[in-house]
């Protein structure tokens, strides 16, 4: 869809031409044309007017071409559809004014009682050149609607990607949270599952908060049913390896194997509880109970 402007040039030449065989009087005031429509033409101002029209159509024809170049992507000027459409609704507006004026001539010209068949001529090829604008640019009013409605649905398109994007990100995050929630209940269930307790008290403090029974005549026992846990220390089992006792004398009370801990002395000859099999020492009970007096 592209303007032919071969003879449109030469009939732009021929226009100037006449002007030149007129002997100059193509330079006639702007006055003399643009007053009153009513008034017949002289043979000279009709020619000045023919050109006048020629070159306003030639400059709607070079921005036309302008326009096609932009719908078909070969301007890099970033031009929006939006002032695509504002530049075809000011050439339509143009080019209704040309036809205004080539009718207004046509009047005037009728007026005169003249018959000059080249002015004719050129009127009509006016005509012509103007019919075939108008063409062109409902055709670019054609594309640029159809443009629109690419746009549309594409920007309807963008609109669903990113709604499921928005959809999936919210699933994902409540995924997140959810396997966060999980891992820490894991977390605690794990910390449940290896918790222990142990204390370290004399004979008189053990009795006092209800951990040991018995003693003087009777042996000394632990009780198995504590009730008090704020009175042990709770521990990792998994983390739990030495028990300072910071005392000259230390023995285990509760019923862990004697065969999964040792007893030694550290630097200062203070006992050391020391759990040589965690699974064996913790396997009969979660509590322990060392003495040292």
């Amino acid at each position: 869809m592209k303007v032919r402007l071969s003879h449109w040039a030469v009939l732009l030449c021929a226009a100037v031409m006449i002007g030149c065989n007129d002997g100059g009087k193509t330079a006639t005031d702007q006055s003399s044309y643009a007053g009153n429509n009513d008034e017949p033409l002289t043979e000279a101002q009709a020619q000045e007017r023919l050109i006048d029209l020629f070159n306003k159509i030639s400059s709607d024809m070079e921005q036309i071409k302008g326009l096609e170049q932009q719908m078909d992507g070969a301007s890099t000027d970033g031009v929006t559809p939006t002032e695509i459409q504002i530049d075809i609704q000011t050439l339509q507006a143009e080019l209704d004014a040309r036809r205004a004026e080539v009718e207004a001539l046509k009047a005037q010209l009728s007026k005169s009682g003249r018959e000059n068949t080249r002015l004719l001529t050129m009127i009509q090829n006016l005509e012509s050149q103007i019919k075939a604008n108008e063409t062109t640019i409902a055709d670019l009013t054609n594309q640029l609607s159809e443009a629109n409605v690419r746009i549309e649905s594409l920007s309807g398109t963008v609109d669903e990607l990113n709604q499921t994007v928005e959809n999936v990100t919210n699933e994902l995050g409540q995924a997140k949270e959810e396997n966060a929630t999980m891992q820490q209940q894991n977390a605690e269930l794990d910390e449940q599952a290896n918790r222990c307790y142990y204390v370290i008290g004399s004979s008189s403090e053990l009795k006092k908060h209800n951990v040991t029974q018995g003693g003087f005549l009777k042996k000394t026992k632990v009780k198995g049913d504590y009730v008090d846990n704020s009175y042990f220390t709770a521990a990792d089992r998994r983390a739990l390896t030495h028990i300072p006792t910071h005392s000259k004398k230390a023995k285990v009370l509760s019923s862990q194997p004697v065969d999964s801990y040792s007893i030694t002395d550290d630097a200062s000859g203070n006992k050391v509880v020391n759990i040589l099999n965690p699974t064996r020492f913790w396997g009969t009970m979660n509590y322990l109970v060392i003495q040292v007096d």
